[in-house]
């Protein structure tokens, strides 16, 4: 078996998970005779034959999933929830794979988890959560997916990024009879003069179109192209705008009666049609932008007809008629995030029975109200994941703290972000939610050193204080504090001098922020008891903070550096924006000077029946 390997390390760790369920000498034999029956296909190369064994032993509803990866662009992540909702939207997800209370989106995770577990897959877990937030396929496996997509006529890549083109660029007769799946990889204004826009006819046989721009991309000269053929695609399920412009979202939108998923994240557009109503098949409707310098969008008052609707992602802020908008007919919804109360009617939260995510910014304090009672009754037993975020509610105050103390003791609370002043925080008390994994803390003034409170938080993996969050002069982490934080950020926190760290706290810190704290005299003896940690960045801290962490004229290391020796990575940014990248190693400092790098960010249009 081996042999039919050719050396590959992927292949022989993805044969050896195939072997692992296979519990007698006859299941081994089969698995040796399907790779000699691969091996006689001439038509893929030897690596695509070694890997191709992981492939046939998926179980058939997974092979489906697996394959519609194969035509993203390489090296692109996409967002787990994102593949869920498109999987759903393909009905990739049959209905007779559910156990008893399991959900569509359940499913899917399970079906992610098995390709992770068969390294089919590479996931990115987001360090602040703790939660898979991405993933990826390796570019072996791509090749695999594309080849067989490709072999079956039904799917063609123009991919212009890297000159590509599979089969044909055009829209000849031999090309169109055929294809429905088309993926379309743009790279820079050049490549959109190469792209042959499908003709009438053929736009109306295809069921599933991705447009792949890189972030640089002229949004607005696709976007014109997009538009100029979207009442052809009668039969589309899957439009995905997102980062887009268009002058103005034209009405004939709402005539993809068909349509399961609509993405408008990022996209730039003043007004949603009222046609959007006559969707009645829509599952995810994503309007997500917390850009807030903009005005927001006019959404008319008829999200409430979508019964269909399992995902709903709001903008902030949005604008509406004088009245608010309902929500109360949307049963099947599983997913609410930037709910705004004023922009919905409150009272519509209880009829939302299959609620299993949602998220919610408050503004004032009557809101907080209702939204803490909605999470105390019986209404919310299915909400599974909660993150609340408030601004500019006026906390300062005993009756703010008592709210305060019961946001602390929502037990679906796992995100939590505070603006706004509060002055102190609630002791901590065996009722603060155990799910908690994120908290930012801005501009809260808080005049007590927090970390009594926060130190406590079982689960507490990421902490972010910005903006003047503390307001005295001297932070304490104490022993066996943060059993599970991995991500601190201090940013302008004015007014601190002294950080103490005990031996023994923060035991599985990674990565520690610190920025503009003018105040704050050296790193904390602690931080070499951290032996988890691998990135200190610092951010425009004063010369006399930094020159402790580089290697002085005199050759002799700076005063810090012992501190931090066994930290992996350490950035040291000015204030003119120049990036110094360190790595210590046995008290010898190495310091070099290289440019930020900006990733490429791919927008993708898909459509599909």
């Amino acid at each position: 078996m081996i042999r039919h390997c050719y050396g590959l390390p992927l292949a022989i760790v993805s044969l050896g998970v195939s072997l692992r369920s296979k519990q007698n000498l006859d299941s081994w034999k089969n698995v040796l005779e399907e790779m000699k029956r691969v091996g006689l296909r001439r038509q893929i190369t030897r690596v695509q034959e070694s890997l191709s064994l992981s492939y046939y032993d998926l179980p058939y509803e997974l092979r489906s999933c697996f394959r519609y990866l194969g035509s993203l662009p390489n090296g692109y992540e996409i967002e787990v929830e994102k593949l869920f909702q498109l999987w759903m939207a393909e009905s990739m997800i049959p209905t007779g794979q559910h156990e008893e209370g399991e959900t569509m989106t359940e499913v899917a995770e399970r079906y992610l988890k098995e390709l992770k577990e068969r390294c089919m897959v590479q996931v990115q877990v987001d360090e602040s959560t703790g939660r898979v937030k991405s993933c990826r396929l390796h570019q072996h496996f791509r090749e695999l997916c594309l080849s067989m997509e490709i072999k079956s006529g039904f799917l063609r890549v123009i991919d212009l990024q890297s000159g590509r083109l599979d089969n044909s660029s055009s829209w000849d007769t031999s090309f169109s009879t055929k294809v429905r799946r088309l993926s379309v990889h743009l790279g820079d204004l050049e490549d959109l003069d190469n792209y042959v826009p499908p003709r009438h006819r053929v736009a109306l046989q295809l069921r599933k179109v991705l447009f792949f721009l890189q972030n640089y991309f002229p949004r607005s000269r696709i976007s014109r192209i997009v538009e100029s053929h979207l009442s052809d695609f009668k039969l589309v399920r899957i439009l995905d705008l997102g980062g887009l412009i268009f002058s103005k979202l034209d009405k004939a939108i709402g005539e993809l009666i068909y349509l399961r998923y609509l993405g408008l994240r990022y996209t730039v557009f003043h007004e949603l049609p009222s046609t959007i109503g006559n969707m009645l098949q829509l599952q995810t409707l994503d309007l997500w932008d917390d850009n807030t310098q903009y005005a927001g969008i006019f959404v008319p008052n008829v999200l409430w007809k979508l019964e269909r609707l399992k995902h709903l992602y709001l903008r902030s802020p949005l604008r509406s008629d004088e009245q608010k908008m309902q929500l109360h007919r949307l049963s099947q919804l599983e997913i609410l995030e930037n709910f705004h109360p004023e922009a919905f009617e409150m009272e519509d939260l209880v009829k939302l029975t299959n609620l299993r995510k949602f998220g919610a910014k408050i503004s004032m304090k009557s809101d907080l109200e209702k939204i803490i009672t909605y999470l105390q009754s019986a209404d919310s037993y299915r909400l599974e994941h909660f993150t609340l975020s408030i601004k500019n509610c006026d906390l300062y105050s005993k009756e703010g703290l008592n709210l305060l103390t019961k946001v602390f003791e929502c037990p679906r609370l796992h995100e939590f972000s505070l603006n706004g002043r509060t002055g102190i925080l609630p002791e901590y008390n065996k009722n603060f939610s155990a799910c908690l994994a994120k908290l930012t803390l801005e501009s809260c003034e808080l005049r007590a050193d927090p970390m009594p409170t926060l130190e406590k938080l079982p689960n507490l993996r990421s902490l972010y204080l910005k903006w003047n969050a503390f307001v005295g002069n001297e932070i304490v982490c104490s022993q066996r504090g943060f059993p599970q934080l991995r991500i601190l950020m201090f940013w302008r926190i004015r007014k601190l001098t002294n950080w103490s760290v005990k031996k023994g706290a923060m035991g599985k810190l990674s990565s520690l922020d610190i920025g503009s704290c003018p105040d704050l005299n050296m790193l904390p003896k602690g931080l070499k008891f951290v032996t988890t940690l691998q990135q200190l960045v610092i951010r425009y801290m004063p010369q006399v903070f930094t020159n402790r962490l580089r290697e002085l004229k005199d050759g002799n290391d700076g005063e810090d550096i012992y501190k931090v020796a066994h930290v992996l990575s350490i950035k040291i940014i000015d204030y003119g924006g120049k990036e110094e990248v360190g790595t210590y190693s046995h008290s010898f400092c190495i310091l070099s000077i290289r440019p930020l790098i900006y990733e490429s960010v791919y927008v993708f249009v898909s459509v599909h029946r």
